[in-house]
Protein backbone atom coordinates (compact mmCIF):
# COMPACT_ATOMS: atom_id res chain seq x y z
CA UNK A 1 0.00 0.00 0.00
CA UNK A 2 1.38 3.38 -0.98
CA UNK A 3 1.60 6.34 1.41
CA UNK A 4 1.17 9.97 0.37
CA UNK A 5 3.42 12.61 1.86
CA UNK A 6 5.46 15.73 1.18
CA UNK A 7 9.09 16.58 0.61
CA UNK A 8 11.09 19.83 0.36
CA UNK A 9 14.05 20.29 -1.96
CA UNK A 10 16.64 22.89 -2.80
CA UNK A 11 15.86 25.29 -5.64
CA UNK A 12 17.47 22.91 -8.15
CA UNK A 13 15.40 19.91 -6.98
CA UNK A 14 18.28 18.36 -5.06
CA UNK A 15 18.17 17.04 -1.50
CA UNK A 16 21.25 15.86 0.36
CA UNK A 17 23.16 15.83 -2.94
CA UNK A 18 20.63 13.64 -4.78
CA UNK A 19 18.96 15.01 -7.91
CA UNK A 20 15.19 14.58 -8.22
CA UNK A 21 12.70 15.32 -10.98
CA UNK A 22 8.92 15.69 -10.86
CA UNK A 23 7.16 12.62 -12.23
CA UNK A 24 10.11 10.28 -11.66
CA UNK A 25 10.34 7.28 -9.32
CA UNK A 26 13.51 6.42 -7.40
CA UNK A 27 14.60 3.29 -5.53
CA UNK A 28 17.12 2.79 -2.77
CA UNK A 29 18.89 -0.56 -2.64
CA UNK A 30 19.45 -1.96 0.83
CA UNK A 31 18.22 -1.15 4.32
CA UNK A 32 16.54 2.12 5.23
CA UNK A 33 16.88 4.13 8.44
CA UNK A 34 15.72 7.54 9.62
CA UNK A 35 18.21 10.36 8.96
CA UNK A 36 20.62 7.88 7.42
CA UNK A 37 19.53 5.70 4.50
CA UNK A 38 16.64 6.05 2.07
CA UNK A 39 14.32 8.78 0.83
CA UNK A 40 12.92 10.97 3.58
CA UNK A 41 9.54 12.71 3.70
CA UNK A 42 6.81 13.92 6.07
CA UNK A 43 3.14 12.99 6.04
CA UNK A 44 2.26 16.47 7.34
CA UNK A 45 3.54 19.17 4.98
CA UNK A 46 4.17 21.65 7.81
CA UNK A 47 6.55 19.21 9.52
CA UNK A 48 8.87 19.32 6.48
CA UNK A 49 10.05 22.70 7.70
CA UNK A 50 11.36 21.19 10.90
CA UNK A 51 14.16 19.98 8.64
CA UNK A 52 14.24 22.53 5.83
CA UNK A 53 14.39 26.32 5.73
CA UNK A 54 10.98 28.01 5.51
CA UNK A 55 11.84 29.69 2.21
CA UNK A 56 9.46 30.20 -0.76
CA UNK A 57 12.37 29.69 -3.15
CA UNK A 58 12.71 26.06 -2.11
CA UNK A 59 10.76 23.45 -4.02
CA UNK A 60 7.92 21.52 -2.38
CA UNK A 61 6.36 18.37 -3.80
CA UNK A 62 3.70 15.83 -3.08
CA UNK A 63 5.29 12.38 -3.02
CA UNK A 64 4.18 8.78 -2.90
CA UNK A 65 6.07 6.20 -0.87
CA UNK A 66 5.74 2.96 -2.83
CA UNK A 67 8.03 0.65 -0.88
CA UNK A 68 8.96 -0.12 2.70
CA UNK A 69 8.38 2.75 5.12
CA UNK A 70 9.77 3.49 8.57
CA UNK A 71 8.66 6.41 10.70
CA UNK A 72 9.97 8.19 13.78
CA UNK A 73 7.87 11.05 15.08
CA UNK A 74 7.01 13.40 12.23
CA UNK A 75 9.59 12.01 9.80
CA UNK A 76 9.45 8.95 7.54
CA UNK A 77 11.79 7.16 5.18
CA UNK A 78 11.13 4.82 2.26
CA UNK A 79 13.15 2.79 -0.21
CA UNK A 80 10.94 3.72 -3.18
CA UNK A 81 9.60 7.20 -3.80
CA UNK A 82 7.69 8.90 -6.59
CA UNK A 83 7.76 12.71 -6.96
CA UNK A 84 4.11 13.15 -7.89
CA UNK A 85 3.78 16.90 -8.44
CA UNK A 86 5.18 20.26 -7.47
CA UNK A 87 3.22 22.24 -4.88
CA UNK A 88 3.25 26.03 -5.16
CA UNK A 89 4.12 28.07 -2.08
CA UNK A 90 0.56 29.41 -2.04
CA UNK A 91 -0.88 25.89 -1.95
CA UNK A 92 1.65 24.86 0.67
CA UNK A 93 0.45 27.62 3.00
CA UNK A 94 -3.15 26.49 2.52
CA UNK A 95 -2.24 22.88 3.28
CA UNK A 96 -0.11 23.79 6.30
CA UNK A 97 -2.81 25.96 7.88
CA UNK A 98 -6.51 25.39 8.37
CA UNK A 99 -7.22 29.11 8.68
CA UNK A 100 -6.69 31.86 6.12
CA UNK A 101 -4.06 34.51 5.52
CA UNK A 102 -1.36 32.85 7.63
CA UNK A 103 2.30 33.38 6.89
CA UNK A 104 3.54 30.92 9.53
CA UNK A 105 2.89 27.22 9.93
CA UNK A 106 0.23 25.07 11.55
CA UNK A 107 -2.25 27.80 12.38
CA UNK A 108 -5.89 26.78 12.74
CA UNK A 109 -7.06 30.38 13.06
CA UNK A 110 -6.51 33.17 10.56
CA UNK A 111 -3.98 35.94 9.92
CA UNK A 112 -1.35 34.58 12.28
CA UNK A 113 2.24 35.62 11.82
CA UNK A 114 3.59 33.12 14.34
CA UNK A 115 3.12 29.36 14.35
CA UNK A 116 0.91 26.83 16.11
CA UNK A 117 -1.92 29.25 16.91
CA UNK A 118 -5.50 28.03 17.09
CA UNK A 119 -7.11 31.40 17.75
CA UNK A 120 -7.24 34.44 15.46
CA UNK A 121 -4.62 37.12 14.89
CA UNK A 122 -2.19 35.62 17.37
CA UNK A 123 1.47 36.53 17.24
CA UNK A 124 2.56 34.29 20.08
CA UNK A 125 2.51 30.51 20.29
CA UNK A 126 0.42 27.63 21.56
CA UNK A 127 -2.67 29.67 22.43
CA UNK A 128 -6.11 28.05 22.26
CA UNK A 129 -8.06 31.17 23.24
CA UNK A 130 -8.64 33.97 20.76
CA UNK A 131 -6.45 37.06 20.38
CA UNK A 132 -3.68 36.04 22.77
CA UNK A 133 -0.06 36.94 22.11
CA UNK A 134 1.55 35.05 25.00
CA UNK A 135 1.81 31.33 25.68
CA UNK A 136 -0.77 28.76 26.76
CA UNK A 137 -3.69 31.15 27.23
CA UNK A 138 -7.31 29.95 27.10
CA UNK A 139 -9.35 33.08 27.89
CA UNK A 140 -10.25 36.10 25.79
CA UNK A 141 -7.83 38.89 26.58
CA UNK A 142 -7.64 42.63 26.39
CA UNK A 143 -5.19 43.80 23.78
CA UNK A 144 -1.97 45.77 24.04
CA UNK A 145 -1.64 48.64 21.59
CA UNK A 146 1.66 50.19 20.66
CA UNK A 147 3.39 48.65 23.67
CA UNK A 148 0.74 49.84 26.11
CA UNK A 149 -1.75 47.82 28.14
CA UNK A 150 -5.34 48.82 27.40
CA UNK A 151 -8.87 48.03 28.50
CA UNK A 152 -9.96 47.23 24.93
CA UNK A 153 -11.18 43.77 23.95
CA UNK A 154 -10.06 42.45 20.60
CA UNK A 155 -13.41 42.87 18.84
CA UNK A 156 -13.48 46.58 19.65
CA UNK A 157 -10.10 47.22 18.07
CA UNK A 158 -10.68 44.85 15.15
CA UNK A 159 -13.75 46.86 14.20
CA UNK A 160 -12.09 50.27 14.30
CA UNK A 161 -11.65 51.84 10.87
CA UNK A 162 -7.85 52.06 10.96
CA UNK A 163 -7.37 48.35 11.61
CA UNK A 164 -9.90 47.47 8.92
CA UNK A 165 -8.04 49.68 6.44
CA UNK A 166 -4.80 47.80 7.15
CA UNK A 167 -6.47 44.39 6.96
CA UNK A 168 -8.16 45.16 3.65
CA UNK A 169 -5.12 46.54 1.89
CA UNK A 170 -2.11 44.55 3.10
CA UNK A 171 -0.83 41.95 0.65
CA UNK A 172 2.63 40.42 0.46
CA UNK A 173 2.16 37.76 -2.22
CA UNK A 174 0.32 37.44 -5.48
CA UNK A 175 0.34 35.19 -8.52
CA UNK A 176 2.21 36.48 -11.58
CA UNK A 177 1.05 34.88 -14.81
CA UNK A 178 3.74 33.98 -17.34
CA UNK A 179 2.48 36.56 -19.85
CA UNK A 180 3.17 39.30 -17.29
CA UNK A 181 6.59 38.06 -16.19
CA UNK A 182 9.80 39.92 -17.03
CA UNK A 183 12.73 38.10 -18.59
CA UNK A 184 14.58 38.34 -15.30
CA UNK A 185 11.65 36.75 -13.46
CA UNK A 186 11.55 33.93 -15.99
CA UNK A 187 15.24 33.21 -15.35
CA UNK A 188 14.73 33.22 -11.58
CA UNK A 189 11.56 31.09 -11.75
CA UNK A 190 11.92 28.50 -14.54
CA UNK A 191 9.00 26.60 -13.02
CA UNK A 192 6.71 29.13 -14.71
CA UNK A 193 6.85 27.00 -17.86
CA UNK A 194 4.92 24.19 -16.20
CA UNK A 195 2.89 26.26 -13.70
CA UNK A 196 1.95 29.11 -15.99
CA UNK A 197 3.50 31.65 -13.65
CA UNK A 198 4.92 31.95 -10.15
CA UNK A 199 3.95 33.18 -6.68
CA UNK A 200 5.68 36.49 -6.01
CA UNK A 201 6.43 37.02 -2.32
CA UNK A 202 7.89 40.28 -1.04
CA UNK A 203 9.31 41.15 2.40
CA UNK A 204 6.89 42.35 5.04
CA UNK A 205 8.07 45.96 5.23
CA UNK A 206 8.15 46.30 1.45
CA UNK A 207 4.53 45.12 1.37
CA UNK A 208 3.62 47.64 4.09
CA UNK A 209 5.11 50.50 2.08
CA UNK A 210 3.27 49.43 -1.07
CA UNK A 211 0.05 49.29 0.90
CA UNK A 212 0.59 52.71 2.45
CA UNK A 213 1.25 54.32 -0.93
CA UNK A 214 -2.11 53.04 -2.16
CA UNK A 215 -4.11 54.52 0.72
CA UNK A 216 -5.90 57.85 0.34
CA UNK A 217 -5.61 60.63 2.92
CA UNK A 218 -8.76 59.60 4.81
CA UNK A 219 -7.56 55.99 5.12
CA UNK A 220 -4.13 57.08 6.35
CA UNK A 221 -5.76 59.35 8.92
CA UNK A 222 -7.92 56.46 10.13
CA UNK A 223 -4.78 54.42 10.76
CA UNK A 224 -3.23 57.31 12.72
CA UNK A 225 -6.40 57.45 14.84
CA UNK A 226 -6.03 53.88 16.08
CA UNK A 227 -6.08 54.17 19.90
CA UNK A 228 -2.64 54.78 21.41
CA UNK A 229 -1.12 55.25 17.95
CA UNK A 230 2.65 55.75 18.24
CA UNK A 231 4.56 56.89 15.14
CA UNK A 232 7.87 55.45 16.38
CA UNK A 233 6.41 52.01 17.01
CA UNK A 234 4.50 52.08 13.73
CA UNK A 235 7.71 52.89 11.83
CA UNK A 236 9.69 50.18 13.64
CA UNK A 237 7.12 47.55 12.66
CA UNK A 238 6.19 48.69 9.15
CA UNK A 239 9.10 50.82 7.98
CA UNK A 240 6.67 53.71 7.36
CA UNK A 241 7.50 57.14 8.79
CA UNK A 242 4.14 58.92 9.02
CA UNK A 243 5.83 62.06 10.40
CA UNK A 244 7.23 62.89 6.98
CA UNK A 245 3.71 63.31 5.70
CA UNK A 246 2.77 65.53 8.60
CA UNK A 247 5.43 68.14 7.78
Amino acid sequence: MSIRGYKVFNQDWTCRGFQYKVGETYEHKGDISICNKGFHFCRDIAKCFNYYEFNPKNKVAEIEALGNVESDGDKSVTDKIKIVREISWEEMLRLANSGEGNTGLENSGSHNSGSYNSGWYNSGSYNSGPYNSGFFNTKDATVRLFNKNTKYKYDTIANCKGIQVLNRNYENNWWIYSKNMTEEEKKEHPEYETLGGYLKVIPYKDACKLMWDKLDDDEKQAVKEIPYFDADVFEEITGIDVRKEQK
